[in-house]
């Protein structure tokens, strides 16, 4: 009885430099992880076989200078997370031999698949946020992280991507580059400076009702499936060199950036897939902020969850000009982290997340979709160099994350490599098939084109 007793009990969190209660948006991430959003995937693709202990002493390096990625996460109370990293924790790397797959579909594939895995739905005992895997198709190596998006968000998984990068190639040059190595893992709403985040009690009430009339207006792409169950899938494209120089500086010229650009973009893509002519519809649009930016006691390797979510909505027919509406996207956008809406509304933005999740049925057919599209503030900027990528036989890499579960119709991560724009842009399936949003994802990159051209 007493063994039962004590194997009912939640576990109790430990003393330890890095252990500690979530913070209020973290704690919804690992509710949208429930649900199948924000399961962070970053693969790179080389192409010779890599012995797993290369990877392995890399990886340990990396991870030995951010700590967060060593946490399991552990639910003292029913609601109530925390992270944990116990004495001496390490990330063993897991092999995996792929011999029938098609080499062609074998990287998408992989990444869709390592999306849709999902350890983080049981409460019961503590789970790892970090897991590593070497798939191994051929001559072929496939390394891949998958990582809690409490623990580690975009901007974080890409400098653990140049810091791994640098690793393996023997390069220790970016120890103490950005900061001494000790990272201060507060929680966001922890970091932000005394007063930024003050809002009145009644302004809270009425953003809040703003929000959620606002939301009841918001048109999204149609459904093709609202009945089986969920899972993300992941469609890339890339502009050329030339085409995107000429956009950065068109960009410029019309006096708005990529962000506006992208978000224009899909806004009008989606007109033009709807049909709309000149009947307009209202599209909400999720703007997401690296608040390190925005925070002088983070530093930019931090690892962790620091971005906070802009709300705007956009009234758009298929006529409306491309410039004018990216200068809208870009200025509305801008105007709000003036307002430091990225601090006042968080609280907002993070409760409307929580409600969709506890109440499907407000959201449209149910289907746990609050906006449109979600577009990253920063684009990521690789800044390897070409011999490095040489010498390791890197081929390709991904990153994303799950929208499956609470979220936008698509997502949207965008990076700079060798001078050229590549998006990768995933979205929840059946409720969206491929050949829906890749029809929107070519006209998207169509319409950025044809800005060169004009």
């Amino acid at each position: 009885m007493a063994d039962e007793e004590s194997s009912s009990r939640p576990p109790r969190l430990e003393e330890g430099p890095f252990n500690r209660i979530l913070g209020a948006t973290e704690h919804n991430w690992c509710r949208a992880v429930e649900s199948g959003t924000g399961i962070t995937v970053l693969g790179l693709l080389f192409c010779r076989s890599v012995n797993v202990g290369v990877f392995q002493c890399a990886l340990d390096a990396v991870l030995a200078r951010h700590p967060r990625l060593l946490s399991q996460l552990v639910w003292i109370e029913p609601d109530k997370p925390a992270f944990q990293v116990n004495a001496n924790a390490t990330v063993a790397i897991q092999e995996l031999a792929h011999g029938d797959d098609d080499p062609e579909d074998w990287l998408l594939q992989t990444i869709e698949s390592e999306m849709n895995s999902n350890p983080w739905t049981d409460r019961d005992a503590p789970v790892p946020v970090f897991f590593a895997r070497l798939h191994r198709l051929g001559e072929k190596s496939l390394f891949v992280i998958r990582v809690h998006t409490a623990a580690c968000d975009r901007a974080a998984a890409a400098v653990i991507m140049s810091e791994f990068l640098h690793r393996l190639r023997g390069d220790d040059e970016q120890e103490g580059k950005d900061g001494d190595g000790v990272e201060e893992l507060v929680s966001i709403e922890d970091a932000i400076p005394r007063g930024q985040a003050n809002k009145p009690f009644w302004a809270h009430g009425v953003d809040l009702l703003g929000y959620s009339l606002g939301s009841l207006r918001h048109a999204l792409l149609p459904f093709d499936n609202v009945e089986e169950p969920r899972r993300t899938e992941l469609v890339r494209a890339s502009l050329s060199l030339e085409h995107t120089k000429s956009l950065t500086k068109r960009c410029v010229l019309e006096k708005t950036n990529l962000f506006g650009a992208l978000v224009a973009a899909g806004l009008r893509a989606t007109t033009i897939y709807k049909q709309l002519g000149n009947r307009s519809e209202h599209f909400a649009i999720i703007g997401l902020v690296d608040c390190r930016n925005h925070i002088d006691s983070l530093s930019r390797s931090t690892a962790g969850f620091y971005h906070s979510a802009i709300l705007n909505t956009h009234h758009v027919n298929q006529d409306t000009g491309f410039w004018d509406l990216s200068r809208r996207c870009s200025d509305s956008f801008s105007n709000a982290i003036k307002n430091r809406k990225h601090f006042t509304d968080m609280g907002d933005i993070n409760y409307l997340m929580f409600q969709a999740l506890q109440h499907p049925n407000l959201t449209p057919s149910g289907t746990l979709r609050t906006s449109l599209m979600v577009v990253f503030q920063d684009v990521i900027a690789d800044e390897s160099e070409e011999e490095t990528k040489h010498t390791l036989g890197l081929e390709d890499y991904v990153g994303c994350a799950s929208v499956h579960g609470v979220g936008p119709s698509l997502a949207l991560f965008d990076s700079i490599r060798d001078g050229c724009l590549h998006c990768n842009v995933v979205y929840p399936a059946p409720l969206h098939s491929r050949e829906q949003i890749r029809k929107v994802v070519d006209d998207m990159m169509e319409i950025l084109k044809s800005q060169h051209e004009s």
